[in-house]
């Protein structure tokens, strides 16, 4: 993982340094179509190094996965690579290579500014912090209906968020402001006391019934309004509260309107202008809809949570387990030194046990196989790597270890009848359901505790079928023996079949009546519903009990 992370650090600096090559390119453009042309390889170059750093990124995910034969380990990561794709590609600014001849007709609402009102930095109603007139949120309401267009920085890498940036030469700005003006359905003016932003002003009063002014910044505004002060043309009207407002060019008295910097706020501008102009809109595009936005919001949290969880059980798995799976590190030569010792064996099966509780598989494989160097028929050795082959998943791999282990184990040691209950887990995981069955009887018979657990639990539910057959025709073959009975009716009723675990309990009642069996039997009742069955099978249990302890 730190090699994963250190070669997507080393590509993305390199990455880092053809997109600062490819700005510069952008700000030194002698032309508008230089710049732009210089802007859209800009944005070809993102789009093939986020594409080349994300196959990177899987294709390491992938090769990880299988040499460790642990995939669960990098689950999180994989899973949050779309969620970084779509916050990536949501929270990109927008690039735009848009001229006057681009634009086609004249359905299409104009948006002029101050260029120092222009917002780069931030991006309002994105959980970013807002600074200053949220221009998307005015796009929103506008481009419900028409689209919404702006001049933009011939040099600009990347526009701000709100409207489609149409670019012209330097020389020829002004007489590109006055077409769109002319040529425009309506116009919004965020009013600005910079020179380009008043001479904007000046050219629409000439269409002052299209004409809607924004004062968001009230000291900028009365700055303006002074200057206008003294003309004989129509006087900005007096602001009487503290709060931004809007207002039409031609009648400013009577249309002054609080503006609220939201996306309502929009709104309520788009729906005035389009009912006082008896416009009818449908040239509408939306920047988003609210369904997006909650996926690209969920999408960056699942990102955050699964990238730091992944790093966290990397972590977790570097330094868990115990003092054996740390002493490795810092003591590589003692099985060396010590191999034809017991005490090298003890050493490595702690060792595979810390591993295996730190679910490090792999590693616990290896140091039994350093054991199976010394001791080839180490038994315990091949149990404990056929235990790890099962956690990975390599089914086979393990029954063949548990195979092994079978072979060397003798009949008695403590350990042999645990391989049987290993390789039963290990068949069934394997859909080898005959030999899964097999492996249970056999481990029963041997006394062995937690083979009759696998009866309940533990193993694929599909065994059951062919164990209770198997089960069955041992009942036959050996009526007196009721622990065959037994099983029978406590896999039924592990599979909540009440009706048949009744049946076989009661054939153990008939030749064994005690405290168990009723109280199995009522358990089995009450699942039924059936109380009063239910309750005579207890106050047997519970007389049972009494009469028990009496006779003590």
């Amino acid at each position: 993982m730190l090699q994963l992370f250190i070669v997507l650090a080393i590509i993305g600096a390199v990455i880092g340094g053809l997109f600062d090559s490819s700005k510069n390119k952008i700000k030194e453009a002698n032309s508008t179509d230089d710049a732009i042309r210089e802007r859209l390889k800009y944005a070809r170059k993102k789009r093939i190094a986020y594409t080349i750093i994300g196959l990177i990124f899987i294709l390491s995910c992938v090769i990880v996965a299988v040499y460790t034969h642990e995939p669960r380990n990098l689950y999180p990561l994989v899973i949050a690579l779309p969620s970084l794709l779509t916050f990536s590609r949501k929270y990109d600014r927008p690039i735009f290579e848009m001229t006057a001849k681009d634009v086609e007709d004249d359905n299409f609402v104009l948006y002029l500014r101050g260029f120092a009102d222009d917002n780069y930095v931030k991006l309002g109603d994105q959980g970013f912090e807002q600074k200053g007139f949220s221009e998307i949120q005015l796009a929103k309401g506008i481009q419900e209906y028409y689209p919404l267009y702006a001049i933009g920085m011939t040099k600009e890498v990347y526009a701000p968020f709100g409207a489609r940036r149409i670019y012209y030469e330097d020389s020829n700005w002004k007489a590109g402001v006055k077409d769109l003006i002319k040529r425009s359905r309506a116009i919004v003016i965020l009013i600005h006391d910079s020179e380009s932003c008043l001479f904007e002003i000046d050219e629409c009063f000439d269409y002052a019934t299209k004409t809607y002014c924004i004062a968001y910044d009230l000291n900028v505004y009365e700055s303006v309004k002074n200057k206008y002060a003294n003309r004989d043309i129509l006087l900005l009207p007096v602001n009487d509260n503290t709060q931004p407002f809007f207002f039409r060019l031609s009648n400013p008295l009577s249309s002054a309107a609080n503006y609220d910097n939201t996306e309502k706020g929009g709104q309520i501008l788009a729906k005035q202008m389009m009912d006082d102009l008896k416009l009818s809109g449908g040239y509408g595009v939306k920047i988003e809809n609210k369904a997006n936005s909650i996926i690209t919001r969920f999408g960056c949290i699942m990102f955050i949570i699964l990238f730091l969880t992944a790093i966290l059980m990397q972590t977790c798995r570097g330094c868990s387990g115990n003092s054996y799976a740390t002493s490795m590190v810092s003591q590589p030569d003692l099985f060396a030194i010590n191999q034809d010792t017991s005490d090298s064996i003890e050493y490595y099966f702690k060792l595979a046990d810390g591993y295996q509780k730190s679910k490090r598989h792999n590693l616990a494989i290896e140091a039994c196989k350093k054991i199976l160097i010394v001791s080839p028929k180490n038994y315990k050795a091949y149990l404990y790597i056929g235990i790890s082959q099962n956690a990975l998943g390599c089914y086979s791999e393990a029954i063949d270890a548990y195979n092994k282990a079978m072979l060397y184990s003798k009949d008695g040691d403590t350990w042999h009848s645990l391989i049987y209950v290993n390789r039963a887990i290990a068949y069934s995981n394997n859909q080898n359901y005959e030999e899964s069955s097999n492996d249970i009887i056999t481990g029963i018979e041997k006394g062995n505790e937690l083979a009759k657990m696998l009866v309940i639990k533990w193993v694929n539910p599909k065994v059951y079928p062919t164990l209770r057959e198997k089960l069955k025709k041992k009942i036959k073959e050996e009526p007196e023996r009721l622990i065959w009975v037994f099983y029978l009716a406590k896999n039924y009723e592990s599979q909540k079949e009440y009706k048949e675990a009744i049946k076989y309990y009661l054939i153990c009642r008939e030749k064994e009546n005690i405290p168990l069996i009723n109280s199995l039997i009522a358990s089995c009742y009450r699942e039924l519903g059936d109380k009063e069955n239910a309750t005579n099978f207890e106050e047997k249990a519970s007389k049972q009990l009494f009469h028990n302890d009496k006779s003590k």
